[in-house]
């Protein structure tokens, strides 16, 4: 585990959000359009999201590269994700979203049945639904909550969401999860602790399967994971 960013820390991170984004930007190909797509992920897909309560294949696959751009690139994902029927897609996270944000837990449990989605992209639907509520679980965040490296699992987002919750009860200032996590991720990004790379990451399959409640393996759903892929 590493260091925890101070209040202070923070606070200027959130300052210079968009200059963390265009560092974050200019730092590779695969992360040259995250300023628009951060911009779409916090504007145009949270409207529509709200009016209509469901996501589009469009749509989850636009919030993968949004995802993969503010954070480490991993192509495998977006070929996963991007395997999904559009119907599915809106079938999936209408009831999902549907169940509402009491439990966090059951809503990742449905989103988790679409193919290259984990609990950390299940967290990223469900926090631009509710952004109040509910975090994203970045590396980022995870860091400067103090928590080190994240398990991507849906009991390691639920302490993530406590962590979270008791820093946003403790401390003035800030409105928000959103605000919150997009302070961390800016701490993280504009250098005062560099991001580490993920060693744990959750098993997935081209198949649809759900996370695991008890912090090992994200496969739930009785159908075996083809070897080597991974999902968030």
């Amino acid at each position: 585990m590493g260091k925890t960013a101070s209040s202070e820390d923070l606070k200027a991170a959130l300052a210079n959000y968009s200059g963390a984004l265009e560092l974050k930007a200019a730092s590779s190909k695969t992360s040259n359009d995250l300023v628009a797509l951060d911009a779409w992920f916090r504007g145009d897909l949270r409207e529509r999201i709200q009016t209509v309560g469901y996501l589009t294949k469009e749509d989850i696959v636009k919030l993968m590269k949004w995802k993969l751009a503010r954070g480490k690139f991993r192509p495998t994902l977006m070929s996963l994700v991007s395997s999904n029927d559009s119907k599915d897609v809106e079938a999936i996270t209408k009831e999902a979203l549907q169940l509402g944000t009491a439990a966090p837990s059951k809503v990742m449990n449905k989103l988790c049945e679409l193919k290259g989605v984990g609990p950390a992209t299940a967290s990223a639907i469900l926090s631009t639904y509710a952004f109040e509520d509910v975090p994203f679980l970045s590396d980022e965040a995870s860091l400067a909550m103090g928590l080190g490296t994240p398990k991507y699992t849906a009991k390691y987002f639920e302490q993530f969401r406590e962590a979270m919750q008791r820093r946003l009860q403790a401390e003035e200032g800030w409105k928000t999860m959103e605000t919150l996590e997009m302070a961390c991720w800016a701490w993280v990004v504009l250098g005062s602790q560099p991001a580490q790379s993920t060693s744990t990451v959750e098993s997935s399959s081209t198949k649809r399967s759900a996370p695991a409640d008890n912090g090992e393996s994200a496969l739930k759903a009785g159908k075996r994971p083809r070897h080597g892929s991974k999902k968030q």
